[in-house]
């Protein structure tokens, strides 16, 4: 968790997804700088930049165990929100292994 204070309280979980499916085309600029940065962009240990890393997907996490992810081998964008990291890290890891095991 690296303390990010975005209030996504204004902004509900389909308009989070939408915006990381647009961040994860491979034309996007920016998606190519979190991959390559992510220990900067997300923080040494945090759950985002193990996602990154371990997996072909850009990710952030905010304050209040929310993380958004676009998958860049797919069109999909997701916004989990969970009622603690634990449950979170766990469902994140879970949702995108299902992804990348069954939709091509």
């Amino acid at each position: 968790m690296d303390n990010c204070g975005v209030p996504t309280y204004l902004v509900n979980l389909k308009e989070i997804a939408t915006a990381y499916l647009r961040l994860a085309s491979e034309e996007h600029f920016a998606s190519n700088l979190i991959c390559k940065y992510a220990r900067y962009a997300c923080g040494d240990g945090a759950l985002a930049t193990m996602l990154i890393k371990k997996y072909s997907v850009i990710a952030k996490t905010s304050i209040n165990c929310l993380i958004a992810i676009g998958f860049l081998t797919k069109k999909i964008g997701i916004a989990i929100k969970a009622s603690s990291w634990k449950c979170l890290m766990q469902t994140a890891e879970e949702v995108i292994t299902f992804i990348e095991s069954r939709i091509s």
